[in-house]
């Protein structure tokens, strides 16, 4: 449960909010990319880099960052291990549109069809690093 404010805040008072977002589950983010708001990153390597280091210019925003906002330094074994586990919450239902999650065709305005999906599922969905040109 979030925390209640007694206003009126003082002008002083800092509230460290710079930056603050509200994320999405991580099940299936394997499938979600790009990632952030902006989709400023496209896979899961570099966003789990960008954590480790505290954010983008951590020391710059020193003064408006939460202080539980810190540099990680994860090693590259750590930063493995933990892309690993955001990967294994991907459910292969979601990622071959297999039942419960088939649809019938979907009409796209101003895009693709996309066509009827089975219970038995289909291709493979792609991460979406994986669907740019090299």
């Amino acid at each position: 449960m979030g925390t209640t404010l007694n206003p009126p805040i003082s002008p002083t008072e800092r509230v460290a909010v710079d930056g603050a977002f509200k994320v999405p589950s991580v099940r299936n983010v394997e499938l979600t990319g790009p990632y952030f708001h902006n989709g400023g990153k496209a896979t899961l390597e570099q966003v789990v880099d960008f954590y480790s280091r505290g954010g983008d210019f951590h020391e710059a925003n020193i003064d408006n960052l939460d202080p539980r906002i810190e540099n990680l330094a994860l090693s590259a074994t750590e930063k493995t291990n933990l892309v690993a586990f955001l990967k294994s919450l991907t459910d292969d239902r979601v990622r071959l549109s297999k039942a419960p999650f088939d649809h019938p065709q979907l009409v796209i305005p101003n895009g693709p069809t996309l066509p009827a999906v089975g219970k038995d599922g289909g291709a493979a969905s792609q991460p979406f690093a994986a669907t740019l040109a090299p």
